[in-house]
This record gives C-alpha cells, structure tokens and sequence, in this order.
C-alpha cells in the first residue's frame, strides 16, 4: 500500500482511539508536511474533517510527504488530494485512512475499519474528492454558479449539463466505501482540482437541468437524453439517497450497491454495516485476517 520509514505507535482500542493528521499550511509548490497524533473519538473538543476519494491504482506511482517530518509515500490520487485541498495560511486536521491507519497492521486494520460509520459521522465535513481537474470540470463548477443566479434559462446549457454528467460519472461514484462515508456525513463538499461545491448544491443543478427540459428549453430539449443520463449516473443517485435518508436494511444496500467497486471481497459487506439498520453494532466482526 505505502512504503514508509515512519513507526506508528499502538492504539488503545478499548478507548476507541484513532490518529489524526494535520495538514500543515504551504503553497502550491512546496512540500507537502504533516503531523500525526492519537486521539479519543468520543472527546467532545474533538474537531477534524474526513477525506473521501479513490485509492487508484496499487501499482501505481508513489508521491512523498513529510510526517512528523519523516518520509511518507503514498498514493499519487491521494498525494493530488492533499495538494489542492491545502490551505495557504491555516492549518487542516483531517481524517485520512491510508495515513491514519496502520495498514499493514490486520488488528489495527481491522479495528479502525469497524468505527469507520462513527468515524465520518463525527466529521465536522467530509471532503469528497473527485480527482484532478479535467475538460469537463471546469464547466460543470462554473456553470453551477451560473444556475444559481440565473436559473437554467441560459445560452449553452446542453454543453454545462454534458459536463455536469461527466462529473457524476467519474470512477468515485464507483467506490463501495463512498456510499457510507457520503452517506453518513454532515456536510459534503464535493472537490475536483481546486473547484468545490455543496453535495446539495450539485444535486440542485441535476434538477434543475431535468426541468429545463420539460420546460421546453430549446437547447435542452435538443438534447433530451442528457436528463437521463444525469438522473442515471452513480454520482446523482448518491446525492439523492442523501437526501432521501432512508434507512435500509443490509439487504437493500447489498442489492443497491451490486455494481460499486472494492479490490477486498470483505469490503462490499464491510463497508455498509455502518448503514444497515437491521444490523446491531457488534452482529458482524471486521477482520482482516481471517482467510477467504
């Protein structure tokens, strides 16, 4: 997963501990630094935000970071995050699982996974990040302020909801793991390269461009199939279950998220036990070390 020089210390289990990394201020071309330190998830002066993206490719390109100022790689999807989502002057405390987590220990590993619902429930946000800029994102973002002061009744709006579909279909919306942490957070704020925007803000836009079209917007009505499309990618149907709030049983999330991604066969149950409402806490045990 990483190849690191840096020695975690042991959690306290019973305590329900967990580390958090805090993202160190600095402009675009300097180094990424960080510190790392343990704390309790139930402290009430607990404040930190969670990151959600796509692990990528394992064997992909490794990128450094400074850890308590010791050499850390990790993952270039990851590395990226990190990047844009760094402030110039003010600090971050943030949630990362690939740092946060002592990957290579099956018990830790296990254990961390298991409060991972509480984990992105406590959040103060979480990131959601979709991956670097692109041809389309560009629009999609810019194009979201444009609705929000115009309404869809605008020159070109064919070209803004191709675009927002792009977005909404990126590998993300993909991921097994995103279902929970997207569904169980306060707030989302959706990132692609240096552009972001509200979950509720992104799920207007869908809507709105659906009623341009039955509306009769010429441009709109042109390209008619662009509603479906928008209406049948991953990423709205996330955003509409968040908004919905519905609970489900472990076997209607089984069945909704058949087509999300996970390289761990234990993931598509483990990631949605935080979910389940059929399902009590301690009903499954996470364990990574047990052999399929």
């Amino acid at each position: 997963l990483v190849e690191r020089s840096y020695i975690y210390d042991p959690l306290n289990f019973q305590r329900q501990q967990l580390r958090i990394v805090t993202l160190l201020p600095g402009r675009r071309s300097t180094p990424l630094e960080c510190t790392i330190a343990t704390v309790d998830l139930g402290s009430d002066e607990l404040v930190y935000e969670a990151l959600s993206y796509e692990w990528g490719d394992p064997a992909g390109a490794r990128m450094e970071i400074l850890l308590d100022g010791r050499r850390f790689l990790v993952r270039k999807n990851l590395w990226s995050a990190m990047k844009h989502i760094r402030n110039r002057t003010k600090m971050r405390r943030l949630w990362i699982d690939a740092i946060c987590i002592n990957q290579e220990d099956l018990s830790e590993r296990s254990h961390q996974v298991g409060l991972m619902g509480d984990i992105y429930r406590k959040a103060e946000s979480v990131i959601a990040w979709l991956g670097e800029k692109g041809e389309e994102s560009g629009l999609a973002f810019s194009s979201l302020k444009g609705l929000a002061i115009y309404g869809y009744y605008e020159i070109g709006l064919a070209r803004a909801a191709s675009a927002l579909a792009s977005l909404l279909e990126r590998p993300y919306w993909r991921r097994i793991w995103i279902v929970q942490e997207f569904l169980l957070a306060r707030t989302v704020i959706v990132h692609c390269g240096f552009n972001h925007a509200s979950a509720e803000h992104l799920r207007a836009a869908g809507h709105l461009y659906g009623f341009g079209v039955e509306a009769g917007n010429r441009d709109l009505w042109n390209n008619r199939n662009l509603k479906i499309r928008i209406e049948e990618s991953p990423g709205m149907r996330l955003l509409e279950r968040r908004c919905d709030g519905l609970q489900q049983s472990i076997h209607d999330l089984l069945k909704a998220c058949q087509g999300s991604k996970s390289s761990e066969p234990r993931d598509k149950i483990y990631a949605l036990l935080g979910l389940a409402s059929d399902m009590p806490k301690d009903a499954i045990t996470v364990d990574y070390s047990i052999s399929l």
